[in-house]
């Protein structure tokens, strides 16, 4: 995989690119941003990663506004929703750094935080705030999130020096 374009997660559907795409909020900044010339993508919408880190987030916010637990349990909301806006901000910081070598290191944060919120989730289902069911649309998102992250970091690897490291 040379580009970033051309990644497509498992199990387009439903959220399929298109549709991705249409439901994105449309802000100067986010299409103001330009990726290193080696991605192969010119704005950040472009990339399906950023693409699904925003409808991971819309999911968990709906979640958790659907859930009067896990809405009063402030504690664990802040927590939910710091991991999970960190995903598309970190995509975001990383992708006007300009520099392959900071994307490829601001993916590693977005992964991270993908992890932290996809865990948060199923303990709002331990808690009792929602049940798996319920949760089941965000968990996916955020498994094609992480999905989608790593497949972009595979495809960076080549335009990285030999002291790249896991990133």
């Amino acid at each position: 995989m040379g580009s970033c374009q051309k990644f497509e997660p498992p199990n387009p559907e439903p959220w399929n690119s298109r549709t991705l795409r249409a439901n994105l909020p449309r802000s100067p900044s986010a299409r103001s941003l330009r990726c290193p010339s080696r991605v192969g993508v010119r704005t950040l919408e472009e990339l399906v990663a950023y693409q699904l880190s925003i409808q991971f987030k819309s999911a968990v916010y709906s979640l958790v506004r659907k859930s009067p637990a896990a809405d009063r349990d402030l504690r664990y909301r802040d927590q939910l929703f710091d991991a999970v806006l960190s995903v598309s901000a970190n995509i975001a910081e990383g992708f006007g750094r300009r520099t392959t070598r900071d994307l490829c290191l601001f993916l590693s944060y977005a992964r991270g935080s993908v992890a932290e919120s996809i865990a948060r989730v199923e303990d709002g289902v331990h808690r009792g705030h929602f049940t798996a069911r319920a949760g089941d649309e965000a968990l996916v998102l955020g498994r094609r999130t992480a999905a989608a992250i790593a497949g972009l970091q595979r495809s960076l690897r080549p335009f990285l020096g030999p002291s790249s490291g896991d990133h």
